[in-house]
């Protein structure tokens, strides 16, 4: 009843069934467990490496576990993915914000903000300021989507060619079809994008309403806030399931979309 949080960007089970959630304005990771709350790891603004009790991070946004329970986290302000297994933190990418595929000590993110992991191991990072998808894999850091300084518009094709605006949450649905939710300004460029068989495809979102309207999927359904940290998941069925601020009512809704 006490607790207090700064900006739950994103929450998940562990293995043992303790909810861990990313506090990303109070820079640390954090379980709620039979009715406390306890830091998991995490303290002040800054970048460390190490044990839990000793990494340190800025705004971690959202992370993916695996079925061992390694969590990949990213470091939103670090331009960084953290890696967090038996106990010790390290990381993936040299810290230094931009754009540079390669092996994982030297790539560059640009404010990467949310994971996925795929079941053949790989990890999708939606990297923000670069507008892209990247895939850690083998060891290698790759882009799966065009990625650029600057975006004005979603463009989907090709996959290596489709330009992702602002891209934040990110999920991966049983057929390995990966869906990106993002895009800040202008309210259209706000869409869900799926990527699969080679071609990104915006199948969400893009009109011009200011108000959540349930649905058709294009122009009216997916329109609002995007600003306000929206998670996606992989429901029953297939569905996706996403949360969204509808910030001209002040209120908050959940939106399955079935594809």
């Amino acid at each position: 009843a006490t607790a207090r949080f700064g900006w739950i960007g994103h929450l998940s089970l562990l293995a043992n069934g303790t909810l861990l959630l990313a506090d990303a304005h109070n820079n640390r990771l954090r379980t709620l467990q039979g009715g406390t709350v306890a830091s998991y790891s995490g303290s002040t603004f800054g970048f460390n490496d190490g044990s839990l009790a000793s990494a340190l991070y800025k705004n971690p946004y959202a992370f993916d576990i695996t079925s061992t329970n390694t969590i990949y986290l990213a470091d939103h302000g670090n331009h960084r993915v953290r890696k967090i297994e038996a106990g010790m933190v390290t990381s993936i990418g040299s810290g230094v914000p931009g754009h540079q595929d390669g092996p994982l000590a030297t790539a560059r993110f640009h404010s990467p903000i949310a994971v996925a992991l795929a079941s053949n191991g790989d990890i999708y990072v939606t990297d923000y300021r670069n507008h892209c998808i990247r895939k850690i894999s083998n060891g290698q850091v790759s882009s799966v989507t065009a990625c650029q300084a600057s975006c004005t518009t979603t463009v989907g094709g090709p996959v290596a060619s489709a330009q992702l605006c602002s891209p934040k949450s990110i999920t991966i649905d049983g057929s390995g079809a990966i869906y990106v939710w993002g895009g800040d300004q202008p309210i259209y460029n706000r869409v869900l994008t799926r990527i699969a068989g080679g071609q990104a495809t915006i199948v969400a979102g893009g009109g011009t309403n200011t108000e959540f309207t349930p649905g058709r999927a294009t122009d009216t359904a997916l329109i609002d806030d995007v600003t306000q940290g929206q998670q996606l998941a992989v429901g029953p069925g297939g569905h996706i399931y996403f949360t969204q601020a509808v910030s001209a009512r002040s209120v908050n809704v959940i939106v399955r979309f079935s594809y």
